[in-house]
């Protein structure tokens, strides 16, 4: 199983190099929305991969690339509400090549899980586990920051306008 991940890396990469520069942290925000997670359902009755983990404010996307309609409905006994529900854009499901887009909510806790299935070829899960046949899960991560220095110095550092300044990024794990 593979997990697409759809990264604007270089504004990503800006943003983080001017939140160390600056010290603002409230971009970090932007550079998340920008990261998606592509789901494909398939003709197999299967959502792939089926178990994701991504990070507060990023985008969940699942696209029908088989031939059968298919839905994405959160399960009734997750512990958290406000999960994914395909089921008021698309009442009739999603056909062959739609797509349907979720945006984890900013305020989901690190280890919140929400559960979800196919309402046309799945089960709902108990709320501590996914369901049978078609069936996922999305899982809430920390974000994983790289490691960045500015002047050889970690975290915010102030300058002036003409001051020359050497920023070092070290990306580890990009395709988590």
């Amino acid at each position: 199983m593979t997990i697409r991940k759809e990264i604007k890396l270089s504004w990503m990469i800006f943003l983080i190099v001017v939140m160390t520069i600056v010290g603002t942290s409230g971009l970090v925000a932007a550079a998340v929305s920008d990261i998606m997670t592509v789901v494909d359902m398939t003709n197999q009755r299967q959502f792939s991969p089926s178990a994701i983990s991504v990070i507060a404010g990023s985008t969940v996307k699942w696209v029908n690339v088989g031939n059968i309609a298919h839905t994405v409905t959160s399960d009734a006994a997750n512990p958290v509400s406000g999960g994914p529900d395909s089921d008021i854009q698309f009442p009739n499901g999603l056909s062959s090549g739609q797509s349907y887009t979720w945006v984890v909510p900013t305020t989901a806790a690190t280890g919140t899980i929400w559960y979800y299935h196919c309402r046309f070829h799945g089960q709902a899960g108990n709320g501590q586990q996914p369901g049978t046949g078609m069936s996922g899960s999305i899982t809430v991560i920390s974000p994983a920051l790289p490691d960045i220095k500015a002047n050889g110095q970690n975290g915010p550092i102030t300058v002036s306008s003409n001051t020359p300044v050497s920023i070092t990024i070290s990306l580890t794990g990009v395709n988590q």
